[in-house]
């Protein structure tokens, strides 16, 4: 499979022009969002959901993906009124010794 694509990240119509990155809302309803959505949570959250639908499960899959999402841990919190989901995200770099660098992330 060939490296990630805008498109496969952040919908269908996403574009990035120059240093411009255009997302459409309602590329995101098949993961859940109202396209009227203007809440910065929910909108991240809809942007991990596709990457997650969208990416292999590891890099031995595909080691052209540099960025790749697993499946979430769930736990309730806060007094059993909320449910807590955290998901690995995992950044592939060249083994260089240097910090992550966005740059240098494969794909």
């Amino acid at each position: 499979m060939p490296a990630a694509t805008i498109q496969q990240f952040f919908g269908a119509t996403a574009t990035l022009a120059n240093t411009v990155l255009t997302i459409d809302l309602d590329d995101f309803v098949g993961v859940g969002l109202t396209p009227t959505s203007t809440s910065a949570a929910e909108i991240f959250t809809a942007i991990l959901l596709r990457i997650k639908a969208n990416t292999p499960t590891t890099a031995i899959d595909d080691p052209l993906w540099g960025v790749i999402v697993g499946d979430p841990f769930l736990s309730i919190v806060r007094d059993n009124s909320q449910l807590d989901t955290q998901f690995p995200v995992s950044v592939y770099k060249p083994f260089n010794g240097s910090a992550l660098d966005p740059d240098e992330v494969v794909g």
